[in-house]
């Protein structure tokens, strides 16, 4: 499989990206929850959690979770030669279920009643 430019390379340096992103997120929330069971006394942090921006951070992080699973369900099927680069239906399917994902969840998480 050669990634040099296209469409394939956009979806494996997206997968790349979005993996470190989670990678640090990890780390940091490791770190977060190891600090406040250490200092319960910094409860104010648990304050936070029905804010907007946490909301909105959680928000982001689901979609870059998906878009790290669906872009690597495209690289695996690529590999595995279950598709290729030509059938476009597969990329359109992902793409669509992506944003569908994305739209159940915003749904849920911000506009319910």
């Amino acid at each position: 499989m050669n990634y040099k430019g296209g469409i394939d390379y956009i979806f494996w340096l997206v997968n790349r990206i979005s993996g470190i992103i989670i990678f640090l997120f990890l780390i940091i929330h490791i770190l977060m929850l190891n600090f406040l069971k250490k200092n319960a006394e910094n409860t104010k942090l648990f304050l936070l959690k029905n804010s907007l921006f946490i909301k909105f951070s959680e928000f982001i992080l689901v979609s870059i979770t998906l878009m790290h699973i669906l872009t690597g369900l495209r690289i695996l099927f690529l590999e595995f030669e279950l598709t290729t680069p030509k059938r476009t239906p597969l990329t359109k399917f992902l793409l669509f279920f992506y944003v569908l994902l994305i739209f159940i969840f915003f749904h849920k998480m911000f506009l319910k009643t």
